[in-house]
């Protein structure tokens, strides 16, 4: 495993990497529930890294699990803040080639993402999240 921070918006965003890249197989870069939680729960997931030779990939989003960041006004926290992390994390790892897989959260992450430029994603898989909902 090996773990490290991306510099993003003055803060830093916690990331986990499990196994090794392996050529034809890109890394899957999954996205966890919250916001407000870690990726702990998903870490049974890391076991893909040596069963199947795919290099797996987490981060805790700005403000979460070890990218705990000082207090911040609620509307620090959009999804544009999010969104962002996301293609801030992709590039600072260099994961412009990947699977993605989004739960719960997520996967409203994964889907708000794709929206925007799905360039470099070669598979998406939403697990228990909605596509709509009202806020």
């Amino acid at each position: 495993m090996t773990s490290g921070y991306v510099d993003y918006v003055g803060f830093k965003t916690y990331y986990e990497i499990y196994g090794e890249r392996t050529l034809g197989k890109k890394p899957l870069l999954i996205l966890r529930d919250g916001p407000g939680d870690t990726h702990n729960y998903l870490q049974n997931y890391r076991d893909m890294a040596d069963l199947y030779g795919r290099q797996i990939v987490f981060y805790d989003q700005i403000g979460c699990g070890a990218s705990k960041i000082p207090h911040q006004e609620d509307d620090f926290y959009t999804y544009d803040l999010w969104i962002d992390e996301f293609y801030t994390v992709r590039e600072a790892l260099d994961l412009d080639d990947i699977h993605l897989f989004g739960n719960s959260w997520g996967g409203m992450l994964a889907m708000m993402c794709m929206i925007k430029n799905d360039a470099g994603v070669n598979s998406m898989v939403v697990n228990g999240s909605p596509v709509n909902i009202a806020t």
